[in-house]
């Protein structure tokens, strides 16, 4: 057996890093990735829990108004944590929490004309969109 080695061919080694980017690596994030700003402020919360008034978040141009109650009620974040997890059932007590009266008007926007249907994808991209307006998804 022969015990050459490779010699002029560098292979990295198994434990060492690969090189860390260098100042000129890293590059601002564009605008359009930015997270864009809650409409609604932490003061704009506390308000609505002291007066029981609902706050009111416009997603794609619909305005939803939020129930403050429901949104700090034991219910509503069981059910978020258990749609978290996949619980579809739980998603759609989330949903109907959040969307309320506004539920249908929310859905019709959402439904594909060719089918008639209403994408999950879309519903939870809006309850995503709803979420961070509402400043709730933190």
């Amino acid at each position: 057996m022969s015990s050459k080695k490779n010699r002029g061919q560098s292979r990295p080694h198994p434990h060492t890093s690969p090189a860390r980017p260098t100042a000129t690596d890293v590059t601002e994030p564009r605008p359009a990735l930015l997270e864009p700003e809650p409409q609604v402020t932490d003061a704009d919360q506390q308000r609505a829990e002291a007066t029981g008034k609902p706050l009111t978040v416009t997603v794609r141009g619909i305005d939803v108004a939020l129930d403050p109650e429901a949104l700090s009620s034991w219910e509503f974040l069981e059910a978020v944590t258990l749609s978290q997890s996949g619980d579809m059932t739980a998603f759609y007590s989330v949903v109907t929490s959040l969307l309320g009266d506004s539920r249908d008007k929310v859905l019709d926007t959402l439904r594909d004309p060719d089918t008639g249907r209403v994408p999950l994808d879309a519903v939870g991209a809006v309850m995503t969109e709803l979420l961070e307006a509402a400043n709730l998804g933190n």
